[in-house]
């Protein structure tokens, strides 16, 4: 069974819920599976899950989590889920900033996180003990502090090549995941595996996808084939085997925003995306086949219609300090006033 059965298996076990937690109609739930089989039958996006927990949830809504699933819908299905830049207004590690000196800081970033990668729990040390081992090459670059090399090769590259370089290998730096790190990382975890989601929270699991035409902006399972294609082009060192191999791990810059969120899952409910319905209502205005053909590929591509007139003043309500923008080629983190 593949991971996407899997999490298709899932859904089918939850008891469908709307935000303000009163079971769905039919004629709902039947336009539910409908985007849920549209997904299914495209290749151009990627299931992912997330796990998290009411810690998590609390920190960054303000105090509202799973115990309070009704508003807590309100909240993700306006803002998403944010990555920990959002949560603080500290300095943060900013992949679009293509200056020999912050490559030269996220290189040396690197070489001490796998330096000291091994410390931690029996588990972990012996999973990082196999990684450094089937990336020998890549590893000893990096801590050796030899990077003189590397910035030369880097600042050849045009500019959003190098963009690309600072993201692959700041989500290795997030997927190796050291404590010092977490509060400044760029990205935001997610998996492919729905059991690997129930490892890693399980008062809610929020599910929706990944286009793939945002595949410059994630590291699917610490890989990246246009990302290697360019480090390998610049004789740059990139992974021969990922990090954590079984998490399935889907790294996202900045967060995932509520336009490609299907839903979450709190107990045995699930509170669907109310713009799940709609976004469906836009197929009553296709004239013909070619018509649904091109909205179904749109809504893969750019997200599910959520209607944020009131996106800052609802921010004002979280815990976030800051929140990002996106088209999926670029995005840009803005300060909440």
């Amino acid at each position: 069974m593949t991971d996407s059965d899997k999490m298709l298996l899932r859904l089918s076990d939850y008891r469908l819920l709307d935000t303000s937690g009163r079971p769905m109609r039919d004629t709902d739930i039947l336009i539910f599976w409908n985007i849920i089989n549209m997904f299914r039958n495209s290749d151009q996006k990627l299931w992912v899950v997330r796990g998290d927990s009411d810690v998590n949830l609390s920190r960054q809504f303000n105090g509202v989590d799973s115990r309070q699933p009704e508003l807590l819908a309100q909240y993700i299905f306006m803002v998403g889920e944010k990555g920990r830049i959002c949560w603080n207004e500290k300095r943060f590690l900013d992949p679009e900033d293509t200056s020999a000196d912050n490559f030269r800081n996220n290189c040396k970033l690197l070489g001490k996180v796998l330096a000291s990668s091994r410390k931690g729990s029996e588990g972990r040390s012996r999973r990082m003990a196999a990684f450094m081992s089937e990336n020998q090459t890549f590893v000893a670059q990096f801590i050796s502090g030899a990077i003189d090399m590397a910035v030369d090769k880097y600042v050849a590259l045009p500019p959003e090549s190098r963009r690309i370089v600072n993201r692959y290998y700041l989500a290795v730096v997030h997927t190796i995941n050291p404590s010092e790190f977490r509060s400044r990382s760029p990205f935001v975890s997610l998996t492919e595996d729905i059991d690997v989601a129930d490892g890693f929270g399980k008062d809610v699991t929020i599910f929706g996808w990944v286009p793939k035409f945002y595949q410059p902006y994630y590291i699917r399972h610490g890989f990246a084939t246009e990302a290697v294609s360019v480090l390998r082009d610049a004789e740059l060192p990139y992974l021969t085997q990922p990090v954590y191999p079984e998490q399935a791990e889907v790294s996202v810059l900045c967060g995932i925003l509520p336009h490609f969120i299907i839903g979450f899952a709190s107990g045995n409910n699930f509170y669907v995306n109310p713009a799940v319905f709609t976004t469906m209502d836009l197929f009553r205005q296709c004239h013909c086949f070619s018509d649904m053909q091109q909205l179904r590929k749109d809504i893969i591509k750019n997200g599910l219609l959520v209607d944020q007139d009131k996106f800052e003043e609802f921010c004002r309500m979280t815990s976030y300090k800051r929140y990002f923008t996106s088209n999926g080629l670029q995005y840009r983190i803005q300060s909440i006033n």
